[in-house]
């Protein structure tokens, strides 16, 4: 509902910034630290109306000169069918981003309506298997599929994957065997703030490697 009333106020692209710039904020705090000793990316999620506003790339410029933040260490999420929607501009969108260095995540993917040639042709980073997938594979062999032939184009791609929204140990350990390498879901944490999350990266040692994402 809030989310819904903030796209139609119009406020929703503000918000979005105030997230991003926040995000990034965050992930300098945690450097200076020394939380651990690897290497942590951020994602941060796009909405529809972010993506077609036309301050988008200079506002994200705005965020990494603010913050010093690595643009290697940002990565943004779109969904799949944002990115189907308009994909001339989606490719010139995602262009700019790679040229500033910035990793692109395909949201959502096993839905959507982007065709093989549409992700061809996009310059992404990533695609993250979409949640009803990793809940249905065990029980349903379409599910199953599905997910494997995903895994199975990244490969054919040099795209890292991500199976989203993993509850079970089962679904982790499914989705290694099918050699997806990263997991994001409660089967790792429930949502987090900051000192929490700090804390939790301190201790957390995990065969597949958990995402950090600010919805």
């Amino acid at each position: 509902m809030f989310i819904e009333a903030a796209e139609d106020s119009g406020i929703l692209v503000s918000i979005g910034h105030w997230l991003m710039l926040e995000a990034c904020r965050q992930l300098r705090e945690w450097e200076a630290t020394h939380y651990t000793g690897k290497t942590l990316n951020i994602m941060v999620n796009l909405s529809a109306r972010q993506f077609t506003d036309a301050r988008l790339v200079s506002d994200i410029q705005d965020v990494l000169y603010e913050t010093g933040l690595d643009p290697s260490r940002l990565q943004l999420e779109m969904t799949e069918s944002v990115a189907a929607a308009d994909p001339k501009h989606t490719v010139t969108l995602l262009s700019h981003f790679k040229h500033l260095g910035i990793g692109v995540v395909l949201d959502d993917f096993g839905i959507g309506a982007s065709s093989l040639r549409g992700l061809w042709q996009f310059p992404v980073e990533a695609l993250k298997i979409e949640r009803s997938l990793v809940r249905d594979m065990q029980t349903d062999r379409a599910s199953s599929d599905i997910v494997e032939t995903i895994l199975m184009l990244a490969r054919k791609l040099g795209l890292k994957v991500i199976g989203e929204g993993i509850e079970t140990p089962r679904q982790a350990e499914r989705l290694r065997e099918m050699g997806c390498e990263y997991g994001q879901g409660y089967y790792f944490s429930q949502p987090l703030d900051g000192l929490a999350a700090q804390r939790f990266l301190r201790l957390q040692v995990a065969p597949m490697r958990a995402t950090t994402v600010v919805k």
